[in-house]
C-alpha cells in the first residue's frame, strides 16, 4: 500500500509538475494539441485506474470509486464518440461525481494534514464549479477556468507534498 501511494503520488507530480520540453511533434498545431490531450487522459486514467486497484488490493474496497470514475468516464466518451450525446452526458456526469469522490478517497489515504487540506479544497472547488457554470452561463466562463486552474494547483501541490513526505518519512 505505502509503494502504491509513493508511486502514485510521484507519478502525478512528476507528469504536472515539471518543465519537460514536448517533442516536436506535439508543438503548435490542434492536431498535435488533441494528441497531447488524449495521451494526458489516457495516462491519467492508468493512474486512476492503478490507485483503485492498489486501494482495493490493500483491502480497501474505497479503491472502487476511483475505478468507477474510469470506467464511466471511458463509457461516456466512447458514447460520444458514437454520437449519443445525451446518454454521454448521464454518463459523464457521473464520472464527474465520481472524480470528487475520487478526491475524497484520496483525503483520506494522504499522510499529511497538509495534503488532506488542499485535496479538500480541490475537491469543493470541483463541487461548485458545475452549479457557478449552469446558474450564470458563458457569462462565468473565465471564472470556471480560473477555478479549474485552482484546482488542479491544489491537486499538484498535494500530490508534491504526498511525494515528498513520503520520500523522507519512509525509510
Amino acid at each position: 500500500m505505502g509503494f502504491a501511494s509513493s508511486l502514485w503520488s510521484l507519478l502525478t507530480s512528476i507528469l504536472t509538475v515539471m518543465p519537460m520540453p514536448l517533442p516536436y511533434w506535439l508543438l503548435y498545431t490542434p492536431g498535435n494539441i488533441a494528441t497531447a490531450g488524449i495521451i494526458v487522459t489516457v495516462l491519467m486514467l492508468a493512474l486512476y485506474t492503478y490507485l483503485g486497484v492498489a486501494l482495493v488490493l490493500g483491502k480497501l474496497l474505497r479503491g472502487l470509486v476511483p475505478i468507477i470514475m474510469v470506467t464511466a468516464f471511458t463509457i461516456g466518451l466512447a458514447l460520444l464518440l458514437a454520437k449519443l450525446a445525451i446518454p454521454a452526458l448521464v454518463i459523464l456526469v457521473i464520472a464527474y461525481v465520481m472524480l470528487i469522490g475520487t478526491y475524497t478517497v484520496l483525503i483520506s489515504v494522504t499522510t499529511s494534514r497538509a495534503s488532506k487540506a488542499l485535496w479538500g479544497v480541490a475537491a469543493m472547488v470541483l463541487a461548485l464549479m458545475p452549479p457557478i457554470l449552469i446558474g450564470g452561463g458563458l457569462t462565468v466562463m473565465n471564472y470556471i477556468r480560473y477555478m479549474a486552474i485552482t484546482e488542479q494547483t491544489m491537486a499538484i501541490t498535494a500530490s508534491a507534498i504526498e511525494t515528498w513526505r513520503l520520500g523522507t518519512h519512509n525509510p
